[in-house]
């Protein structure tokens, strides 16, 4: 009787396995299937991506270019006179912010500096002006 138990008992994990087995096979087909149709549907180009994919002209606008020489150059003297301002937050309250003038020019932003970090800056040449 013990031995029929057992070879009943083995018989059925052996079916549990086979069930388990074909229920996973079933899905990877499915799953590959649907991966499949998915992958075959028709795609469509819009009106938008047409109109994008189409080539550029390689014409040059000159208007750019001409506005574009207009525009002011600096020199590095004039820079070096130009305001700095910096902005602070007077009332915490309210958060209102306002901006004040720092410093009026380069040099008195190099004045400002301590000078054992001025000598730093100016060994390394970050703080010189050219």
């Amino acid at each position: 009787m013990k031995a029929a138990n057992k070879d009943l008992s083995h018989l059925y994990k052996r079916q549990q396995i086979l069930q388990l087995a074909t229920f996973t096979l079933v899905t990877i087909f499915i799953w590959i299937g649907f991966s499949l149709f998915r992958s075959q549907k028709k795609t469509s180009i819009s009106a938008e991506q047409t109109l994008l994919s189409q080539p550029l002209t390689p014409s040059i606008n000159t208007q750019v270019i001409e506005s574009l020489e207009q525009k002011n150059h600096y020199t590095q003297e004039q820079l070096q006179d130009f305001p700095i301002y910096k902005i602070l937050v007077e009332n915490t309250k309210t958060n209102k912010k306002t901006a004040t003038k720092s410093a009026q020019t380069q040099t008195e932003i190099e004045s400002s500096i301590p000078t054992s970090l001025g000598s730093i800056l100016e060994s390394t040449g970050s703080g010189q002006t050219q």
